[in-house]
């Protein structure tokens, strides 16, 4: 696994991966970091947000309103649309720094089989 994680990076820190680009961990580590905290930004609050309205959140400005009043946040975005999908799935699509980010997930109550 580290070795495909350096081949993916090595590119996206301007080194051929023939090369043999040995990414620094701690660069390594921030981008995945990155890539982590972006996905669970709004995945997380979404999925929180149906579990207590019983219904997907509408749009950004709703799903932040209800990240402050839990005592969080949501980081800052270009753009971000919300896509409800059959069999109560959830499409979110958001641009941020850069970066874009499309996640599909499916709403399922504790102890419910997939």
């Amino acid at each position: 696994m580290r070795r495909l994680t350096i081949l993916f990076l090595c590119p996206l820190l301007g080194v051929p991966a023939f090369s043999g680009c040995q990414a620094p961990k701690h660069i390594a580590d921030s981008i995945v970091r990155e890539i982590v905290s972006q996905a669970t930004d709004l995945s997380v609050p979404s999925i929180k947000y149906r579990s207590e309205n019983g219904r997907w959140p509408k749009d950004y400005s709703e799903l932040s309103a209800f990240a402050q009043q839990s005592g969080g946040h949501l980081r800052r975005y270009n753009r971000v649309e919300f896509t409800e999908l059959p069999g109560d799935r959830f499409q979110i699509y958001s641009i941020a720094d850069g970066s874009t980010n499309l996640m599909t997930f499916t709403y399922r109550k504790d102890g419910e089989k997939k």
